[in-house]
């Protein structure tokens, strides 16, 4: 119900109304003509340039998209309902999944460019950037997401644009998450809502059992609630992708 979102809210971010800053998405690399042997040279040089380029501004959208919907989740005077604000998180998350990106790639590049293309967000976090905390939260989120995505095996295909698979140093894979290491915890919670869900219960249901249990404190059942959501959207979100694919 509405209490249990706004308690799911209040440990996530702490409000600020500070107001400064903005940035820009970086311009495009043309590619110019050449000719002759050393023209080639040149076309191919300009040519991988501009892969590359192509394969930054992919990347930087994608983590925007990552810290927009985040950002979105947390706060509640953005006036965003709670369920599609998460929603939208896990879209974005699994969309990073799907282009190659790991958690860790995402977190070290917001870390570079927290900004979230949003001039009002940009601005309210220019003063005050997220904590030690707050990151460590959208790092567990997005482990969530992916281990959601890795244990339940839902074929969702690679979003990674054949533009950005040539010419480019590191090539981008549709998830180099063989070599991700999984938390056993957090594996073990996945694969039991996933269960769960498999015998008919959803969200609602789930909380409430574990809530009639009554053996977590309020800041403690409150993140539980929070990953409970996350899975169950991302178990949603997944399984509508792949019925998709598969026609």
């Amino acid at each position: 119900g509405n209490e249990t979102w706004k308690v799911e809210r209040c440990v996530m971010l702490k409000r600020t109304t500070t107001m400064r800053g903005a940035g820009k998405m970086p311009s495009n690399v043309g590619i110019g003509k050449a000719a002759g042997n050393g023209g080639n040279k040149r076309t191919a040089m300009f040519a991988t340039a501009a892969a590359r380029q192509s394969r930054f501004q992919h990347a930087t959208q994608l983590s925007r998209d990552v810290q927009l919907s985040f950002l979105r989740a947390c706060l509640p005077e953005l006036g965003i309902e709670y369920n599609s604000a998460m929603r939208e998180f896990v879209k974005a998350s699994v969309k990073a999944y799907q282009s190659g990106h790991t958690p860790t790639t995402l977190t070290a590049r917001l870390q570079m460019d927290w900004k979230t293309g949003d001039v009002e967000l940009d601005d309210m976090f220019a003063s005050r950037p997220l904590s030690r905390e707050e990151i460590d939260m959208r790092t567990a989120w997005l482990e969530l997401v992916y281990t959601t995505v890795m244990v339940s095996g839902r074929p969702l295909g690679s979003l990674v644009p054949d533009s950005l698979t040539s010419d480019c140093a590191e090539p981008l894979a549709p998830v180099r998450l063989a070599e991700q290491p999984l938390s056993t915890s957090m594996t073990a919670f996945v694969a039991m809502v996933q269960d769960f869900a498999a015998r008919g219960y959803d969200y609602t249901r789930l909380r409430l059992e574990q809530a009639l249990q009554g053996t977590r404190e309020n800041l403690e059942a409150a993140k539980f609630s929070q990953a409970l959501r996350l899975v169950f959207i991302t178990l949603d979100v997944t399984g509508q992708q792949a019925q998709t694919l598969a026609g």
